[in-house]
């Protein structure tokens, strides 16, 4: 028989070591090891050497805490989790998801839930992901709300699999899957957006968005669409490219010889790539050329740059996606589990453009 120690055959996945296995090696209680573990050996009366014991085995079997552990059995540490999927934990004011982490705090200690800061950053992982060689990152909360801007379909169905409560700050689409997510009514806004841009007197316009688009992205696209429809305005159009493209001088340049009036960038990316087209080009904004943005500015009051934007409530979305968590992790039956937000424009300034300017 091997010893328990041995090393598995190559290729064999091992089960976890658990606490009850630690207690057999070592000759003592489960209940002396959990208090071992859990730094209270002293407390509960147990010898150094019995500790150091436990500690050492421990570590040679590689023993890690599952914190799934306690929800699975039905109890709860009162801690909810935010995730980002990027890199580096949004902290700084300009962050698009600062606003969210704001609102997301402010619920939570409002509910007696203290909040955790997750990242999926991972110098093994290929992309951001919430799982690792281990398991779910996420575990180490009850739930958790997740947001960010990748494509994770695939992980929010397993993470449904396997009944992990969580809520999507932005709106996700699984088949066969109810997701519980929270957004604003991107849709609703940019139709409001589109037809108060054409009533400032802007004739010409130009949506410019991403090609491979989220659901978030696609509910702008609607409602500029309906938009165009409902005022006639066959001169006006969606154009689907590369970030990078429009970041070219010519591409800015061609279609303003064109006689668009106003581009309407899909977000500040996006924006950010165009105003630095037009400045190659040698080209004022707002004076020859002006441009909306449908995402809202990072920072109030904002400085005009732009002829429209979008007020998006991010606070606003961060606390109601917490309490949507909050109330499936205590079992109530929220009265929906997909919310839309009211998201106003506002447009800032009328058509001023230089009737003689020159499109370089």
């Amino acid at each position: 028989m091997p010893s328990a120690t041995a090393e598995p055959p190559p290729g064999t996945r091992t089960r976890r070591t658990t606490q009850r296995d630690l207690a057999q090696l070592a000759g003592v209680g489960q209940s002396t090891v959990s208090a071992v573990l859990a730094g209270r050996a002293r407390q509960a009366g147990i010898s150094d050497e019995t500790a150091e014991r436990v500690l050492a085995l421990a570590r040679d079997h590689g023993y890690r805490h599952d914190p799934a552990a306690r929800r699975l059995k039905g109890k709860q540490a009162k801690v909810i989790g935010a995730h980002s999927s990027g890199h580096v934990f949004p902290l700084a004011p300009r962050n698009y998801n600062f606003e969210y982490l704001v609102g997301i705090g402010l619920e939570a200690e409002a509910a007696g839930y203290d909040l955790m800061l997750l990242t999926s950053a991972s110098r093994a992982a290929r992309r951001p992901s919430v799982y690792s060689p281990e398991g779910n990152r996420l575990a180490v909360a009850d739930g958790a709300v997740i947001f960010g801007f990748r494509d994770d379909h695939d992980e929010l169905a397993r993470l449904t699999a396997e009944g992990y409560p969580f809520v999507r700050i932005a709106e996700r689409a699984v088949p066969g899957i109810d997701i519980a997510w929270v957004d604003a009514d991107f849709a609703g806004a940019t139709e409001k957006l589109t037809v108060q841009l054409h009533g400032a007197g802007y004739q010409r316009l130009l949506y410019v968005g991403e090609q491979a688009a989220s659901e978030p992205r696609r509910a702008r696209q609607t409602g500029y669409r309906r938009a165009v429809n409902q005022l006639g305005l066959s001169s006006s159009r969606l154009v689907l490219v590369d970030r990078q493209q429009v970041g070219d001088p010519a591409w800015l340049v061609e279609h303003l010889r064109g006689g668009v009036d106003v581009f309407l960038a899909e977000d500040h990316l996006m924006a950010d790539n165009l105003m630095q087209a037009g400045h190659v080009a040698g080209l004022r904004i707002n004076v020859d050329y002006a441009m909306a943005v449908l995402q809202a500015p990072f920072q109030a009051p904002y400085d005009g740059t732009f002829c429209a934007f979008l007020l998006e409530p991010r606070a606003d979305i961060g606390r109601r996606a917490a309490r949507l968590l909050i109330e499936l992790l205590e079992g109530r039956e929220p009265d929906r589990r997909q919310i839309r937000l009211p998201c106003e424009p506002a447009v800032t300034m009328t058509p001023d453009l230089d009737p003689d300017r020159q499109t370089r």
